[in-house]
């Protein structure tokens, strides 16, 4: 996700080969269409500004086909999209998502890294719970958590460190990645004028000041083995 990560993908920190997993890829929301906007076009309209985003940072991008919550059944407002008390196993696409992940997870033989859930967004959650229960039924030490944006840049320290699992590889701990300037990831950014609004971005800024760049949640032993080398060439999966 550039919106999270266009500062490593970009600065090649983590690996050159990335690929970035768009799980729900069918959409009919953007900012100048209402909710009820045609699926096939918003979704073109989405798809071609990943398609320029990967072009632009030289990473994969991958399809999933998942409808995302106004294509589905049981969205009509935004509260509905970000209400973190409802359960994800309630929403219909849940097992078929979980199963989806699982085979992704676990046939990745690299870093695999995903939302935090920061800001609740329910397709987050389904993202983050099903590779939290893969990684606790089978323990898999490449495993990472981003704070994704611009949502974590709503939160305080203590909201967000609430949110980092607990994975039987270990504790995990934050790390900060900042070796490319704010403009260039704001470059980046600018591939998705039908997602992001300004006032997206400057929440963007105002995180990478408050951080320092990018920060990362990870275990001790994917910070040795993506943090002791220069341009890893372990395959990174998003």
């Amino acid at each position: 996700m550039p919106l999270s990560l266009g500062g490593a993908i970009l600065g090649k920190t983590l690996s050159t080969r990335v690929t970035v997993e768009v799980v729900f890829s069918l959409s009919r929301y953007s900012l100048s269409h209402s909710v009820t906007e045609d699926v096939a076009k918003v979704t073109e309209t989405r798809h071609s500004e990943e398609l320029a985003a990967a072009k632009m940072a030289g990473y994969k991008v991958h399809f999933m086909g998942f409808p995302e919550p106004f294509v589905r059944h049981g969205y009509r407002t935004f509260r509905e999209v970000f209400d973190g008390s409802r359960p994800v196993r309630y929403d219909p696409i849940w097992p078929s998502v979980r199963a989806a992940l699982r085979f992704r997870v676990s046939t990745t033989h690299g870093l695999v890294l995903c939302p935090l859930r920061c800001g609740h967004h329910i397709d987050h959650r389904i993202v983050f719970e099903s590779v939290v229960a893969f990684c606790r039924t089978m323990p898999r030490p490449l495993i990472g958590f981003y704070e994704d944006l611009p949502y974590a840049a709503w939160l305080r320290d203590s909201e967000i460190s609430s949110l980092v699992p607990d994975l039987p590889s270990g504790p995990l701990q934050p790390i900060t990645i900042a070796n490319i300037p704010f403009g260039a990831k704001a470059a980046l950014l600018d591939s998705y004028p039908s997602q992001l609004t300004a006032q997206d971005i400057e929440s963007v800024f105002a995180h990478w000041t408050r951080r320092g760049g990018e920060r990362l949640w990870l275990s001790p032993a994917v910070i040795h083995a993506f943090f002791s080398q220069t341009r890893p060439s372990k395959p990174l999966s998003v």
